[in-house]
């Protein structure tokens, strides 16, 4: 599931959306309610914070996309 991806292979997922069908507030929305709010999960907020952007801006900053 997704919390396991952003518990265990935080350094190497990326997030998006498929906007329009679920814009960016939604996604966040959803990951609270399905994610973030699990205490079966040993999350952070670096972990959190790799997944929502830094891991893109990474893959970015590399390939130049």
């Amino acid at each position: 599931d997704i919390g396991y991806l952003f518990e265990t292979l935080d350094e190497k997922c990326v997030i998006g959306t498929d906007y329009p069908e679920c814009t960016p507030t939604e996604l966040i929305d959803n990951l609270k309610y399905y994610v973030f709010n699990r205490s079966d999960l040993n999350l952070n907020e670096t972990k959190i914070k790799a997944v929502l952007n830094d891991n893109m801006k990474r893959l970015v900053d590399k390939y130049g996309l």
